[in-house]
């Protein structure tokens, strides 16, 4: 049997690599592109994920922050980044009791449920950033939603006639 926390931390791993993968095949001015209302340009939003899924997994575990990638990451740069913090997170939720562990933040204790989530939320807010900027210089984006991950996933089967 699988979690849900699970599901979505892994849809959370495939919709942002496959969004990598996509982005792979766009000029190198698109990856500069922004939209009024996102965070900045495709690249940087995309660099700005990266460093704040390392930077929630380290604030969970207690470990120290890593350099942050630089805006102008490229591609291999963030998704090899990206790739070694998805096996991570999959582990943590193993962690008997680790939802409700006092942590201490700036606004003062956090249990680590709250950062755990905020990593999921963030991604999900940032990617669709991304399509918006993709969408608005008229480019056909990928399906990265839940239904997607689920079908790319085998847990959603075609109907039986």
């Amino acid at each position: 049997m699988t979690s849900v926390a699970l599901e979505l931390f892994r849809h959370k791993a495939w919709a942002t690599l496959q969004l990598i993968e996509f982005l792979r095949g766009l000029p190198e001015e698109t990856l500069d592109a922004t939209a009024p209302g996102t965070y900045g340009s495709i690249r940087a939003t995309l660099a700005h994920v990266v460093n704040n899924e390392a930077g929630y997994y380290a604030f969970v575990t207690e470990q120290d922050l890593p350099a942050p990638l630089p805006h102008s990451a490229s591609l291999d740069q963030l998704s090899e980044r990206f790739e070694h913090y998805a096996p991570l997170w999959e582990r943590l939720l193993d962690e008997p009791g680790l939802p409700e562990r006092n942590l201490a933040h700036p606004r003062g204790s956090a249990q680590a449920v709250v950062p755990m989530s905020q990593a999921v939320h963030h991604g999900d807010v940032h990617r669709t950033h991304i399509l918006s900027i993709l969408g608005s210089r008229g480019l056909q984006v990928p399906n990265l939603d839940i239904w997607d991950y689920a079908t790319s996933a085998g847990q959603i089967h075609p109907p039986t006639t």
